[in-house]
């Protein structure tokens, strides 16, 4: 039995560590704070983060990081805006083989840099997978089918990886393209924000089709420019999760969205308590990356307008629908 090691306890993690152990592993779950790990073990579930799901016994829980840095595979679900603090901490308990598999999502706003690059500054040379694909955690915890792509920088590493942490219910896809991987896990929070605002706001499904269809191409124009293959975002990582996220009202950045495109106004959501989704944070790099370099992102540059600038949702859709035409691409 492989030790995996999942490190943050919230809906996704405790999902991938219910996985994991479904995939035939010894299984520790890191949480954060003990209230989490005490929840755990009293109730057998995650009841603040995910309710109904009952958590395998097998399946141990530890506060102690040095303890938990022991595995040898790491699933790595630390929020992408304090991933660079956590591996800080992680750093000095690590053994030499250890392999993280980062499962989170989103670009860094003080830098730009995606996860796998604050990784490579803060651990030079360990080894890095990317983990990421259409899948909300309640229904992969509860053993419901799933898939997901795994990229490393070989194939092969990807496939061995790929066989350790695939069940029976969750197919997980080998890929050697780190960088589109993560870069579509990130973007296609941004348009499922678009998409959510428009279906708020009452535009139709026309265009949220439209959105949802150009919001894959400037997800794709992105990550070329960062070195990405084309085609992973034909894939589970791009327009798999794209789907996903944009279509649906348990996605935490449609919902946001939508519920931004009935308020219509993000000043009015943060005095109702309701808190920013992933992606709006993840727009302030994208729109600070495509501007310096000159990338064609008018979807991120909408969202990043109406969020931060106070533009309106229908200013911004005129806009884009009066853009010049050009051959679709």
């Amino acid at each position: 039995m492989t030790k995996i090691t999942v490190l943050g306890a919230g809906a996704w993690g405790t999902a991938l560590a219910m996985q994991a152990h479904y995939a035939g592993n010894e299984v520790m779950l890191w949480a954060y704070l003990e209230e989490e790990k005490k929840e755990i073990e009293t109730f057998g579930e995650n009841k603040s983060r995910l309710p109904g799901v009952k958590i395998a016994p097998e399946i141990s829980v530890t506060c102690d990081l040095k303890e938990a840095a022991q595995g040898d595979i790491f699933l790595v679900v630390t929020p992408a805006q304090v991933i660079r603090e956590f591996l800080e901490t992680l750093r000095p308990h690590l053994k030499p083989n250890a392999i993280l598999v980062f499962c989170s999502k989103g670009i860094e706003i003080a830098t730009g840099a995606l996860i796998s690059e604050i990784c490579q500054d803060v651990i030079p040379g360990v080894e890095i997978a990317i983990l990421s694909g259409p899948n909300f955690a309640k229904e992969i915890a509860m053993g419901a089918p799933g898939a997901a792509t795994l990229a490393t920088s070989s194939l092969d590493k990807a496939m061995r990886l790929s066989e350790i942490l695939s069940s029976p219910t969750l197919k997980i896809y080998p890929n050697d393209d780190i960088m589109g991987t993560q870069i579509g896990g990130a973007l296609k929070n941004v348009v499922a924000i678009a998409s959510g605002m428009v279906t708020g706001a009452d535009f139709g499904e026309n265009a949220r089709a439209a959105l949802i269809t150009r919001g894959l191409a400037e997800m794709a124009r992105f990550g070329v420019s960062k070195g990405a293959k084309c085609e992973t975002f034909m894939g589970l990582s791009g327009m798999g999760d794209l789907i996903l996220c944009s279509m649906s009202p348990t996605s935490r950045n449609m919902k946001f969205g939508y519920d931004l495109g009935k308020w219509g106004s993000v000043q009015v959501l943060l005095e109702e308590g309701k808190p920013l989704a992933e992606g709006a944070y993840t727009v302030k790099a994208v729109y600070k990356i495509a501007t310096e370099q000159g990338i064609d992102m008018p979807i991120c540059t909408a969202v990043y307008r109406i969020l931060y600038k106070g533009k309106s949702i229908k200013s911004e859709m005129a806009t884009l629908l009066m853009r010049p035409k050009r051959a679709e691409t």
